[in-house]
């Protein structure tokens, strides 16, 4: 058996960013994933004929300088993203709760406590 400097638990998003900055740092590293596909929760299962999406519904780290985005401009790999505003739009009833895309102003909307009515 080979020894490794890292032995990294899941082939997750998480998972899969640490043996790559972890191996790209020069460490010797062991990636152990329970399943046969990687990706975690953000992973797809088909079950009588049909093909299902089962997990992240949010991804970050796509700003400048930030973890994914270096990799795509690293190995120059064709994914767009466009961040919406809002990034998100709850909805109970008639109670609507907006998040907006820029930090100062989700704090400010939640300091207010502003939730719309339909």
């Amino acid at each position: 058996m080979k020894d490794y400097d890292v032995a990294v638990i899941g082939a997750g998003f998480g998972g899969l960013g640490a043996a790559l900055e972890l191996a790209r740092g020069g460490a010797s590293v062991i990636l152990l994933e329970m399943l046969n596909y990687p990706g975690g929760c953000a992973g797809t299962f088909n079950k009588a004929g049909y093909r299902f999406e089962a997990g992240a519904t949010l991804s970050s780290g796509l700003g400048p300088g930030q973890l994914f985005r270096r990799w795509i401009d690293e190995y120059q790999l064709d994914v767009h993203s466009e961040i919406l505003d809002p990034i998100l739009d709850f909805r109970c009833g008639s109670e609507r709760i907006l998040v907006p895309g820029n930090r100062e102003d989700l704090i400010k909307q939640f300091s207010k406590g502003s939730v719309s009515k339909e």
